[in-house]
Parts: structure tokens; sequence; C-alpha cells
């Protein structure tokens, strides 16, 4: 599975067990299989075309994008292995959770009812338009976010460097008028 750039704009790295039948997908931060695990999903095969989602845990490091680079692994590689079918039920401790995980099924293109979710691989090339779309999105709002925080740094940098000048020019212009006090002063007894 090739890396992906998250909403913090590092890059992110799905591994896999090989064994799809009792499935899990490894998030990481490095391109090691060994490097700390920031999200893991776990699914089952059902039969021999329907994938079930387990769970999906990302203690700490909610809104970070990193469920949904773990979810689209999923997608990618039930599409490679010719899965028909991705599902799961929406259940969470506490169950007001649950609202969250509706609408985060619902973004990743899932059908999504009270507690049930599922999405149909019969059109692959439109699922993976859909997520070429979503990470351009995805990459976009974080180039335009990151764009604004450096246009705001370099507006305080601006607004420092006039403070320094004016400091400066008001330094230069006391030690001038000492200057000239002292040129002439020593005018005066230097004749």
């Amino acid at each position: 599975m090739e890396r992906e750039v998250g909403k913090e704009g590092k890059y992110l790295y799905p591994f896999w067990d090989d064994d799809y039948s009792l499935g899990t997908i490894y998030l990481k931060h490095e391109p090691i299989v060994h490097a700390k695990n920031i999200c893991i999903l776990k699914f089952i095969v059902q039969g021999s075309k329907r994938v079930c989602v387990q769970n999906i845990l990302s203690e700490g490091n909610l809104n970070r994008g990193y469920g949904t680079v773990a979810f689209r692994a999923l997608i990618k590689l039930s599409i490679y292995n010719q899965f028909e079918e991705i599902f799961g039920k929406i259940q969470s401790d506490p169950p007001a959770y649950n609202i969250r995980l509706r609408h985060f099924f619902r973004k990743n293109f899932c059908e999504v009812s009270d507690h049930n979710f599922f999405l149909k691989l019969t059109h692959p090339n439109e699922i993976f338009l859909k997520i070429k779309n979503q990470q351009l999105l995805e990459e976009n709002r974080y180039l335009t976010s990151t764009i604004e925080r450096r246009e705001t740094e370099l507006q305080q940098v601006n607004l420092e460097l006039r403070e320094l000048k004016v400091k400066l020019k008001e330094a230069f212009e006391r030690k001038n008028k000492e200057h000239i006090s002292l040129s002439k002063l020593f005018h005066r007894f230097s004749k």
C-alpha cells in the first residue's frame, strides 16, 4: 500500500497482516513494520466476499485523519482482493460517540443507518476516484491552513520589524543629538 499524506501534512504508512480472514491494518508514521502504531483497524472476512469491520482504535489521536487513512487502506485492500462489500456495526462506548462514527463512515463513502454501515465495492473505479478527490481536498485544506498560518506569522514578523525600525530610528536620533551636543561643547572649549 502506498503512503498517504495525513491532515497534518505528515506521511502515513498503512501495513496489514497477510492473513486476510482475521485482518488488521496498522497505520504508522514511518515506513517500518516495527514502528509505533498510531491507528489500528481490525476486520474479519466473512465468506469469500464480505469484510466486516470490528474496530478502529486511534486512542489519543482523534480528529487527525488516522482512522480515515486506515479505512481507505481497507477499501483498497478489499478491492484488490475482489471483495464485494465492507460493513459493520456502529456501536461505541459511550453511546454518544455513535454520532461521530456515523459521520466518519458517511465521510468515507458508506451507506449508514442507525447502527450499521456498508460500502458496496462493485464500482471500484468510482471508489478510487472518490478516494483521490478526498485526498486532494484534505491536502488542499492542509496547504490552505498552512498558508494562512504562515501569512499570519509573516504579518507578525513585519509588525515586529516596523517596531524595531522605529526604536532604531529613535535611538539613532538620540545618539545623533548627543553627538551634536558633544561636538558643540568640544568646539566651545577648543577656541
